[in-house]
């Protein structure tokens, strides 16, 4: 997947979902939701 489909994908997630990302909480749980594969632990 290439950094443009991957943004794409971002981008319908977040016009479909709404989501308010006021909080990076809200935005690690919209990851680890959406794009499992991408979920990493620093």
């Amino acid at each position: 997947m290439t950094d443009q489909e991957l943004e794409h994908l971002i981008v319908t997630e977040l016009e479909s979902k709404r989501l308010d990302f006021t909080y990076s909480k809200d935005i690690t749980e919209f990851f680890d939701e959406a794009f499992p594969e991408y979920d990493q632990n620093y």
